[in-house]
């Protein structure tokens, strides 16, 4: 019995070194803790306007935080305008999600918001959208990109739909309690909201469909089970009217529908870390010494 008692303290003490020095090494390589997380894009890691592009460039901060949409029928303005993709690494903008990340969930992961919108066709009548695509890549180091590949970012005639690409679903939530939180999908086809009467679509005769809008994506189709970055690059024509500075993706917001929070680690003082270390150094000493 004594010699059971023992083996089992000693197996508990390993246990405790063990999970000592894991909090050791966490603590060293950790960051600050963090604010509590939130699903939306924390930070624009990088931007390089295309041709025409540069809308809203002055504060790349409006495309971080919730989307500002305006509804079926109207775009917002609180974008950033990426340009067409006129030379390879133009008319793109790369976010990251630092206090957390996306992870795969069941069905779609993340949502990416644009500013496009229905058009009102002949006897009050929705019309297909005017929609800027933009492809969409998502990576876990920021180097190494795994693209959602089924969007044909390449052939204008693919419109006006543009399967498989962001800037296609008008944007149906904005920061009010009136509308629905970003992390809602839509899953109304975009097809089946043209050809319908606009009084339909609107309140107080009629209503959206439901979801927050925008274009959503499962990290299942990649193969992957977190991201961490997202890239979106505009298409390299414009598929309407444009300004000097307005072509291409205007992107509004990237927002997590699953997403893991970073553990937050309170960061240690030297001192603390001294205390951890001698608690790592006496549990090493006492599975050394000869047992009682």
């Amino acid at each position: 019995m004594r010699h059971r008692s023992r083996r089992l303290e000693t197996e508990a003490t390993r246990l405790l070194l063990f999970a000592a020095a894991l909090l050791l090494a966490a603590l060293q390589g950790s960051p600050p803790a963090s604010a509590a997380s939130d699903p939306y894009a924390d930070e624009v890691v990088s931007y390089t306007a295309g041709l025409q592009g540069g809308f809203g460039s002055g504060d790349l901060a409006v495309v971080l935080g919730p989307p500002q949409g305006a509804g079926l029928f109207q775009g917002s303005l609180d974008v950033v305008s990426l340009g067409l993709a006129d030379a390879p690494g133009r008319g793109e903008i790369v976010l990251a999600f630092r206090d957390n990340r996306v992870v795969d969930g069941p069905g779609a992961d993340l949502t990416v918001f644009e500013n496009s919108f229905l058009e009102i066709g002949a006897g009050n009548l929705s019309a297909a959208p005017f929609a800027e695509p933009g492809l969409v890549s998502v990576s876990q180091d920021g180097q190494n990109w795994h693209v959602f590949s089924t969007c044909p970012i390449g052939d204008a005639l693919a419109g006006p739909y543009w399967p498989g690409c962001a800037g296609i679903y008008p944007v149906l939530s904005d920061p009010t309690p009136a509308t629905p939180p970003a992390w809602e999908q839509s899953t109304t086809p975009i097809e089946d909201l043209v050809g319908v009467p606009i009084l339909d679509l609107i309140p107080p005769s009629g209503a959206p469909p439901a979801g927050a809008g925008g274009d959503s994506f499962d990290l299942a189709e990649l193969g992957l089970g977190w991201a961490r970055y997202v890239k979106i690059q505009s298409a390299s024509f414009a598929t309407g009217p444009v300004g000097a500075n307005n072509a291409g993706f205007d992107l509004d917001a990237v927002v997590a529908i699953h997403s893991s929070p970073e553990l937050a680690v309170p960061a240690l003082s030297s001192a603390g870390r001294a205390l951890v270390v001698l608690l790592v150094g006496a549990l090493g000493a006492g599975l050394r010494r000869p047992g009682r």
